[in-house]
């Protein structure tokens, strides 16, 4: 099995989706072709560092 780490436009484009048109984990993971365990993972892992909401905020 591959393993392939989220790239930075990727992430972007998870918390964009997540935090402003608030889409659903598993649409999420359609967009970039990944597992929705992997987007509930990076949202989890990055959470309580304010990731989610410095990332999303730089792409607006």
């Amino acid at each position: 099995m591959s393993y392939t780490q989220l790239s930075a436009q990727e992430r972007q484009q998870i918390y964009a989706c997540r935090s402003q048109q608030g889409l659903s984990l598993q649409a999420i993971a359609g967009l970039p072709g990944r597992n929705a365990g992997t987007i509930s993972r990076e949202l989890k892992r990055n959470r309580s560092q304010g990731l989610v909401r410095n990332l999303a905020s730089t792409r607006s």
